[in-house]
């Protein structure tokens, strides 16, 4: 029985024994990879520099070679001087270094890379040891700097008159310039704003109009003046008509609106103002503007900033700013209109809806005469008064309907030689270019012509 069990225990050890043998025996076979891919490349953020860290890079893969270039060139102004580049592989190399002429350098992960030292190539061994992939790494920076306003002047003069007031408007036509020294009207049309070819005089508009009132409506193809005299409108600027006003008395022209003409009015024997707008039959005013129909004493009649502008849901907004009330006075106010998403109290719908922003707005001094402008979606403001009637020498941008402003810097947007500071000029757009034309200098009338475009608004 002993014999028999210790028979049994000496075969399993015997088998034990030679099955070890055997797998000692057998040859283990190990597969290393041939792949020597750069998957992706990508630089380091760097604070100073946030156009690396926002870099996209394509990787070209060939067979044994490849090309790795940005999709777009870098931020103007980011220094390629000492960046960290990463590299992701498909499989892990055994090594990867980066060839700069004759400069060779491993990469650690923790290497700063002069790149202004192009051509650069990185050198992949696979961890066969066998393997090798050259990538050659391009980098671009953007040689114009994007921010930049390039002006040149269109002409030195319009015309040889010096007038009181002027106007210019921007027609799907082209332009027009519009003229008063007090008793007499004039207008000068230009198709590229270069070169200006004097009218015939206006009739039927008073002798002495106040020509910055007058706006136009590309919609309806007319354009619109109010005064203390009436009403008016034209088709092409030159033969005008008196509206019927319907018992009211128009004080301005306020601004075109959602293809709506807008204007201050009166009514017979008060002071109360009203917002108002034209239709066929006469003036009409605002039914369901929100919150009142009654003007606040600090709106604004003459010398305010108008411009129509869209929020980032696309709706469309009109803001007035600054300028001098009916007593003359200057203020600081600043109003927004939109169209009213919300019901009124009689469940009517209401149209349109009036909001005081200048409790919210950064500026608390009164201003007048400054010209806005819808451009590179942001609100622009070119010239102006102080409150002691000096002109302001600024150009200021807000991205914030008006609430801030924050001023440009003149290396960004550096008038060309021989500019005039100004207020009340009219400034305008395409949507490609900017046109600042005319104005009023401390030393006169300015009847000149600029045309600006920032280097990206093509982008």
């Amino acid at each position: 029985m002993w014999n028999n069990a210790i028979m049994k225990n000496n075969l399993v050890i015997i088998v034990l024994f030679s099955a070890l043998l055997a797998a000692c025996s057998s040859k283990t076979e190990t597969t290393t990879s041939s792949d020597a891919t750069v998957s992706k490349f990508y630089f380091m953020a760097d604070t100073l520099y946030p156009g690396l860290g926002e870099a996209v890079f394509v990787v070209d893969d060939r067979v044994d070679t490849g090309l790795i270039y940005p999709k777009d060139s870098l931020r103007y102004g980011t220094s390629l001087k000492s960046v960290r580049p990463r590299l992701v592989f498909s499989a892990t190399p055994s090594s990867s270094t980066m060839m700069l002429g004759d400069t060779v350098v491993s990469l650690t992960g923790a290497d700063t890379v002069d790149f202004t030292r192009q051509p650069i190539y990185v050198s992949v061994v696979a961890a066969d040891g066998t393997t090798k992939k050259v990538y050659e790494i391009q980098v671009y920076v953007h040689q114009i700097d994007p921010n930049l306003y390039v002006w040149e002047r269109l002409t030195p003069s319009i015309c040889d008159a010096e007038p009181m007031e002027q106007k210019a408007i921007l027609t799907d036509w082209g332009f027009y310039f519009f003229t008063n020294n007090g008793f007499e009207n004039r207008v000068y049309t230009s198709p590229d704003a270069r070169i200006w070819v004097p009218e015939a005089t206006p009739t039927g508009l008073p002798d002495d109009c106040r020509v910055r009132s007058i706006c136009y409506s590309d919609t309806l193809g007319l354009f619109f003046y109010a005064d203390a005299n009436g009403l008016y409108t034209s088709p092409d600027g030159l033969s005008w008509t008196a509206e019927p006003t319907s018992g009211y008395e128009p004080v301005t022209m306020l601004t075109v609106f959602n293809d709506e003409p807008w204007l201050v009015v009166r009514q017979a024997g008060e002071t109360a103002l009203h917002l108002a707008t034209r239709t066929a039959e006469g003036i009409l005013l605002m039914d369901h503007l929100l919150p009142r129909d009654t003007l606040p004493a600090d709106f604004p009649t003459y010398g305010f900033a108008a411009v129509e502008y869209a929020d980032k849901g696309c709706y469309p907004h009109v803001l007035i700013a600054g300028g001098f009330n009916s007593r003359g006075t200057m203020v600081a106010s600043a109003y927004n209109i939109e169209v009213s998403q919300l019901p009124s109290a009689d469940t009517l719908p209401c149209r349109y809806r009036l909001t005081d922003y200048s409790f919210m707005q950064q500026e608390k001094t009164p201003y007048a005469h400054r010209a806005y402008v819808w451009y590179n979606d942001q609100i622009e403001s070119y010239g102006g008064v102080d409150e002691a009637m000096q002109i302001e020498d600024l150009i200021a941008f807000s991205a914030d309907a008006g609430l801030s402003w924050d001023v440009a810097d003149t290396a960004v947007s550096k008038r060309p030689e021989g500019y005039r500071l100004r207020y009340a000029t009219s400034v305008l757009t395409d949507g490609e270019y900017l046109y600042l034309i005319g104005g009023q200098g401390m030393d006169g009338t300015c009847t000149d012509a600029y045309r600006a475009r920032l280097n990206s608004i093509l982008w």
